[in-house]
């Protein structure tokens, strides 16, 4: 069973994912049980390039215990250390995978410093697209622009495309904050949404008439 929590490290609050796992040490004999921790967004992304739709399916539990094997001097760890060395070793092997399964990453790069002026990415943001990826991005950059905290959990729903988007929009916030480029998206976006608002009303008021 996989139990999503929130951990507090460091400076914030990270949704972690916590199960429990036998793993076998190098001498392929000694076994030990332990909880394993590791970050809810990197696990939901492996499960969704798995093409998986819930975590439990992407079966890591039984991934990890078939391929890790524990260094024999970890056998006298005490409760914490043991499971910290073992959640960073799983962490790393999640990372590993999921750097496999996009091995044939999108070629397109993605500017920070100019992320937003890329005609593929104002198509997204501004044209007509309704589907779920043009939309997470959209809220990704309201929720920059305004400040407010980004859903990683629909990060993860993203395609290699969308996602190295968001990298990229993220990279570029991190670093300009509120710049002149993202106010000028967003006033794009909202005179888009206001557009689109008016005209769905003028199309309401002709039917009415019809009628």
């Amino acid at each position: 069973m996989i139990v999503c929590y929130n951990v507090y490290e460091q400076t914030a609050y990270l949704r972690t994912c916590d199960f429990r796992a036998e793993f076998l040490f190098e001498d392929e004999e000694t076994r030990r049980v332990t909880r394993v921790l590791l970050p809810e967004a990197r696990f939901g992304r492996y499960a969704y390039l798995s093409g998986k739709w819930l975590l439990e399916d992407a079966s890591v539990s039984t991934r990890l215990t078939m391929e890790l094997r524990l260094p024999i001097a970890w056998k006298d760890y005490g409760y914490d250390e043991f499971r910290q060395a073992v959640s960073q070793m799983a962490t790393d092997w999640l990372e590993q995978r999921i750097c496999e399964l996009e091995n044939d990453f999108t070629e397109v790069i993605y500017d920070p410093d100019t992320v937003f002026q890329q005609q593929d990415v104002r198509e997204m943001l501004l044209g007509k697209y309704s589907y779920g990826g043009a939309q997470i991005l959209r809220n990704v950059v309201l929720s920059f622009y305004r400040g407010e905290p980004v859903e990683l959990g629909t990060v993860t729903q993203l395609d290699r495309k969308h996602y190295a988007i968001f990298q990229a929009i993220l990279t570029h916030y991190r670093k300009h904050r509120e710049s002149e480029q993202l106010r000028e998206i967003v006033g794009e976006m909202n005179r888009m949404k206001a557009k689109k608002a008016q005209a769905d009303n003028a199309e309401e008021t002709e039917e009415d008439l019809l009628f």
